[in-house]
């Protein structure tokens, strides 16, 4: 019999052990394979493991020990996203499709993973300045006016080109989603 978290007093030191065991290695090798090095990949795998632990301990994740440790590579996943995103090294190298994936009962976060997908393709099918625009505006925080000096044009012409951008990828989006429905 599988043990859940409703008999946790048996647990932490048996889910911690295994957690290490059976993710840090895999971990290292997804942020490797995902533009990363292994100082980052160790730095990604302790603030999920610490986060999964809390949610864990405080009720947030329920689930068997199979479970914690798809939701413990879940979150390395999305924790070293959110690193590239911030860093600016966010391209396509990221291929979720591929990644090693560990069985999971959490369909909202197996769900966000083929959004994610979707989403990331979408972005590659604009071109170079709607990428360069997207990803100055809602990842790097810059300012329409700052993209805009960079960029060689008026904030109103920017400002222009961005809602332009963001239609293309609302359409490329739509399309990409109703074919990975069929």
């Amino acid at each position: 019999m599988t043990k859940t978290t409703s008999h946790f007093s048996e647990l932490p030191k048996q889910w911690l052990d295994s957690a290490y065991q059976n993710n840090q290695n895999w971990c290292i090798r997804y942020v490797i394979k995902n533009q990363g090095s292994e100082q980052e990949a160790k730095d990604i795998f302790q603030d999920s493991l610490a986060a999964a632990w809390v949610n864990l301990r405080t009720g947030k994740f329920e689930g068997n020990e199979e479970n914690f440790h798809g939701y413990i590579r879940q979150i390395c996943k999305y924790k070293w996203l959110n690193e590239l995103k911030r860093k600016g090294r966010f391209t396509n190298a990221i291929d979720l499709e591929r990644m090693d994936a560990t069985p999971d009962d959490n369909e909202d976060l197996n769900l966000l993973l083929d959004e994610t997908d979707i989403l990331m393709k979408s972005i590659e099918s604009l071109g170079d300045n709607c990428k360069v625009i997207l990803k100055a505006f809602y990842y790097l925080k810059e300012s329409l006016t700052e993209i805009a000096h960079k960029m060689g044009t008026t904030d109103q012409s920017i400002k222009t080109i961005k809602y332009r951008c963001m239609n293309r990828l609302r359409k490329a989006y739509i399309a990409l989603k109703s074919q990975n429905e069929r």
